[in-house]
């Protein structure tokens, strides 16, 4: 029998979980944007050129492939969420400005924002890489291929050693002293997807969920562990040749469907220019490589900004609640998940990546993700909400002045008026939404 674990011990290696939590909260965070950045950044008609009709039939299901990882990315980012609640610690969705590094053991993983291209995808697969990847595998000779032939596994190993850590805290640390957060603060599908979603009604989906978004409680050792297991599955696979896992529901995991996005673009289809020629890691105010400076392009990533950063604080008082009623969760659920992501964040974030950078020069802008420095859990319900709704307000007021410039004939936003109008009827009937489900509407809406 183990000898019981010492208080000191125990808080220290409490600490070490915590802390591992956290970077697993900003790396899923992070690669969730590198691929949805990645994902609307390619072309989609052949009058942008460079690529045939054929490409462009090719290049629909890769980037259905990309989203469909991003959802699942947010999946993950949700379930590590579930996983700090259980312990008893404040959910975060803290992340730096790209581009940024994590270093785990001595490895090292750079998170950037690229366009869609080769090299982009292959970085993809090396961050889904399974732990174990068989050296007769034909991801292997995939991989050694478009690495120039030097191709070492065990340097692309800090996602899966990071959760094996991970999991062998939670086998380690005493059950009844780790899992002390309120079973009630967990969030599950239903949560996220409570009813029919254009005709999905994710009751009759236990199998395969809305969205692939599979979000379960964290309330004790057994089901922390199977959470982690499921980050681990769906990234990287089978741990020995990252296919899929085995049953007859098995699907194919985030390292597969790269690994199949790279065999179809294969060597006919490097040279094709399948991307716009959209600016890496685009920003506001930073570093000049990236900057956006033309005047209305700057206004749109401006919304786009205040819309990411609003999600953001929903979010966090959405996982970290205090005293919300279910009404009030109702509201934070909608402003945060639909149509937010769908209708406002998406469609702006390629509306990005068909306006000019600069006044002069080809490239284009792309969404930032950037998170401000300021951007914190709101602890008071009543000033939270007050807030979220101020914010709205803003939202709403940039979003129909772009709507009106394009409808002016403002060169650049003339062909994204339709999309910009949809952007501001969104954010006002959220703002209302949201207003009404709080208790703040005024008489005047």
């Amino acid at each position: 029998m183990n000898a019981p674990m010492s208080d000191a011990v125990f808080m220290r290696r409490r600490a070490r979980l915590v802390s591992l939590l956290e970077q697993a909260a900003e790396l899923e965070h992070g690669v969730m944007c590198q691929y949805i950045f990645a994902a609307v950044t390619m072309k989609k008609t052949h009058e942008e050129g460079g690529v045939s009709w054929a490409q462009l039939e090719a290049m629909r299901p890769w980037r259905g492939h990309i989203m469909l990882v991003a959802r699942e990315e947010m999946e993950h980012l949700g379930l590590v969420l579930n996983l700090l609640t259980a312990i008893g610690e404040a959910p975060t969705l803290n992340r730096r400005a790209f581009p940024f590094s994590v270093s785990y053991g001595g490895l090292s993983q750079e998170l950037t924002l690229e366009p869609f291209s080769l090299p982009t995808m292959v970085r993809f697969a090396l961050i889904e890489m399974p732990e174990k990847l068989l050296p007769d595998s034909e991801a292997w000779k995939t991989l050694a291929e478009h690495t120039n032939g030097v191709f070492d596994p065990a340097r692309f190993d800090l996602i899966a050693q990071l959760y094996d850590e991970v999991a062998e805290l939670i086998q380690e640390l005493p059950e009844d002293r780790l899992f002390i957060g309120p079973p009630e603060a967990q969030f599950t599908t239903p949560d996220i997807f409570p009813g029919a979603i254009r005709g999905i009604d994710p009751s009759a989906m236990a199998k395969k969920p809305a969205y692939n978004v599979a979000m379960r409680a964290v309330i004790d050792r057994a089901s922390a562990l199977e959470v982690v297991d499921q980050i681990r599955e769906e990234g990287e696979g089978a741990k020995e040749h990252g296919g899929p896992t085995e049953g007859p529901d098995a699907q194919p995991s985030h390292f597969q469907l790269f690994m199949d996005i790279l065999e179809d673009m294969g060597p006919a289809g490097v040279g094709a220019e399948q991307a716009r020629p959209v600016l890496a890691n685009p920003t506001l105010d930073g570093p000049a490589e990236g900057r956006v400076t033309h005047p209305v392009t700057r206004k749109v990533m401006a919304l786009f900004d205040a819309c990411y950063e609003t999600l953001l604080l929903s979010l966090m008082r959405y996982f970290a609640h205090t005293d919300e009623s279910e009404r009030d969760l109702d509201a934070l659920q909608q402003a945060s998940f639909f149509p937010m992501m769908t209708t406002v964040i998406r469609p702006l974030a390629e509306c990005l990546t068909l306006l000019p950078a600069r006044e002069d020069g080809p490239e284009t802008a792309g969404p930032s993700f950037v998170i401000p420095p300021g951007v914190r859990f709101l602890p008071h319900r009543d000033a939270a909400f007050q807030l979220l709704s101020m914010r709205y307000d803003a939202m709403v007021e940039m979003a129909q002045e772009l709507s009106q410039l394009s409808q002016l004939g403002v060169k650049v936003l003339a062909p994204l008026g339709d999309r910009l109008t949809q952007v501001y009827e969104t954010l006002w009937r959220s703002r209302l939404n949201l207003q009404r489900t709080a208790g703040l509407a005024t008489t005047d809406e």
